[in-house]
């Protein structure tokens, strides 16, 4: 449904990546019941996420394109103020049913393919603003690993793995 509609959204989709989730996108995009948005890195791969306002055939699709080299102050802001209202709605009654987070961990500073710099704990605060000061029901977020190339225990994907799963966990 379209941001505002009286229909409810049953399934919010949130695509954190360092890339466009364009395939996401194609499939949701005439999904009523569905609404998507992507984070990702402006001109990057695939080259696709450009628009900044509602599209697809129910406008439930939102890109966020953010600039290289932005971190973890200027993703929680795009979450904050345009990907989970967008996503939730404002009225917990009537929030998803589900929230699926394509988890990309591809714009970690220590990431070597991408020039995003992120931290791992930049995703636990997602994960927090989600829980805390949007209200969503964290037993109702689950998980999808995509990416992430830097192995590294204390800055790479598995230490971002870590620390989203323990946010969703406290």
């Amino acid at each position: 449904p379209a941001p505002g509609s009286s229909e409810r959204v049953e399934i919010a989709v949130l695509d954190w990546d360092v890339h466009h989730g364009n395939g996401v996108a194609d499939i949701l995009a005439a999904e009523p019941r569905a609404r998507y948005c992507s984070t990702h890195e402006a001109g990057g791969f695939p080259g696709t996420g450009f628009e900044k306002v509602p599209s697809g055939e129910h406008r439930n699709l939102l890109h966020l394109p953010l600039p290289p080299e932005s971190g973890g102050p200027e993703l929680l802001d795009k979450l904050r103020e345009k990907a989970l209202p967008f996503l939730l709605g404002d009225d917990p009654e009537k929030y998803p049913d589900v929230l699926l987070i394509c988890a990309g961990f591809d714009a970690l500073s220590a990431d070597p393919l991408a020039g995003m710099t992120l931290s791992p704990a930049d995703f636990a605060k997602a994960v927090r603003l989600i829980v805390d000061d949007f209200g969503f029901p964290s037993e109702r977020i689950a998980l999808g690993l995509e990416g992430g190339y830097s192995l590294d225990e204390v800055d790479g994907m598995p230490a971002a793995v870590v620390a989203t799963c323990g946010a969703l966990l406290e």
